[in-house]
Order: C-alpha cells, then sequence, then structure tokens
C-alpha cells in the first residue's frame, strides 16, 4: 500500500519462512520481536462491553489517554482513548510486538472472556469482540505484532477437560474468523501450558486447518 514507517501495511503480513525470524512478505524484512509481556489481561479494559473486573480492578490506562492522537479510533462515541493512547505510547518507544490473553477465566485476572458471560462457552458477545478489533486495528498501523495467548496454566483443563471438543474448536474458530486477517498475528496454545504434547498437536493442526494465512503457532511450556 501507499503506508510507510512502522505501519505492518507498508511491509506485508509477518510469515513464517522457516528461519529463526519472522519475516515480512512485501519487504523481506525479518521481523526482530521487542515487545511488552505484561499486563497478560490488556483487554481487561473498562471501556469494552461486558467486561468486569475479576480479581482486581480492571484496567483504564489512564495515564495514555494524553498520547491519544486526532483521528484515532474510538468507539461508542469517544471510549477506548486511552487503550488507543497505550498503543501509541508503546509505538513510540519502538516496541513492536504485545503479549496477551484472549480468555483467563479461573485464571490470573479472571477478567478476560469473549463469551456473554464468564460462564458461557456457546455464545460470544459480538460487540465486545468488534472492540477489541478496533483495538488490534491499531495495533497493525502501528506496527504492534499480535502475541494472542489463548489460555494459561490455571485454565487450559477449562474447554472440553484440555481437549479438542466443541467448546474449544468453537473457541479457536472465532479467534481466526474475526482476527486472523491481521498483519502481524501469533496463536499461543497457552501460557505455562500442561495440555498433552498430543493435545497440542491437535490443537494446532486444528487452527492450520482454519486459518488461511498460516500466522506463526506457538506455546509457552510449563
Amino acid at each position: 500500500t501507499n503506508k510507510s514507517g512502522a505501519d505492518f501495511r507498508a511491509k506485508g503480513r509477518l510469515k513464517e519462512v522457516g528461519q529463526h525470524y519472522l519475516q515480512h512478505a512485501g519487504t523481506k524484512e525479518y521481523f526482530v520481536k521487542a515487545g511488552a509481556g505484561s499486563p497478560e489481561n490488556f483487554l481487561a479494559y473498562a471501556d469494552f462491553d461486558n467486561t468486569s473486573k475479576g480479581k482486581g480492578l480492571l484496567h483504564r490506562y489512564a495515564a495514555h489517554a494524553k498520547d491519544y492522537r486526532s483521528g484515532d479510533p474510538t468507539w461508542k462515541g469517544g471510549k477506548g482513548k486511552a487503550i488507543v493512547g497505550a498503543l501509541n505510547y508503546l509505538a513510540a518507544k519502538k516496541m513492536n510486538s504485545l503479549y496477551f490473553l484472549t480468555m483467563n477465566v479461573g485464571g490470573d485476572g479472571n477478567d478476560v472472556f469473549p463469551w456473554t458471560t464468564k460462564s458461557e462457552r456457546y455464545r460470544y458477545d459480538v460487540s465486545k469482540l468488534a472492540q477489541w478489533e478496533i483495538v488490534f486495528e491499531h495495533m497493525d498501523k502501528r506496527g504492534i505484532h499480535l502475541h494472542l495467548v489463548t489460555q494459561e496454566t490455571e485454565n487450559d483443563q477449562l474447554l472440553d477437560g484440555g481437549s479438542l471438543g466443541v467448546q474449544r474448536k468453537l473457541y479457536y474458530r472465532e479467534l481466526v474468523a474475526r482476527f486472523s486477517h491481521h498483519l502481524g498475528v501469533t496463536w499461543n496454545l497457552g501460557e505455562e501450558n500442561t495440555n498433552s504434547a498430543s493435545q497440542r498437536s491437535a490443537f494446532a493442526d486444528y487452527i492450520n486447518g482454519l486459518d488461511p494465512y498460516m500466522s506463526l503457532i506457538a506455546v509457552h511450556t510449563y
């Protein structure tokens, strides 16, 4: 495209090319990841629909409201400025990746979930996920890779008892359908993961079968 600088649209999608580093498909520039691994519950943000506190207070990122720039995205009449500002701050510090959970029910935070309630497993909150998408789109523009961590050690048995069943398949399908088009994606099968090797292989094969872009799949072992 006609974009420039750190914007992933200027460089092309990150691809796994059999080397130590991912590579931008357009410029062939190698991607040396340097970014924030905290807060892992980045999406526990007060301005997102249907996001309730778990074991602590929801994030407000008030200190980063000043980093919001005119023309940056918001939703619902101006919500989201502080989280968008936080991404601008990271980008200004030359950070190019962010590691965060897409589900931590029963985990350290117990405040990030894609469903209509924390106990629901089949119905997804479309307005919340649309707001996540606004944030993720801004990450593409600022050149920040999405390290999507799909579960953590406290809940890696939550869906289908840790196996690849209907609940887990639906979860992966929703994530891939909504977010795989982003230009810098890693699907992380779990933080401090306790699933078996055969279960992890099944998860990875299933995600590969869904994701048309074949983004990198990783796991953070226990």
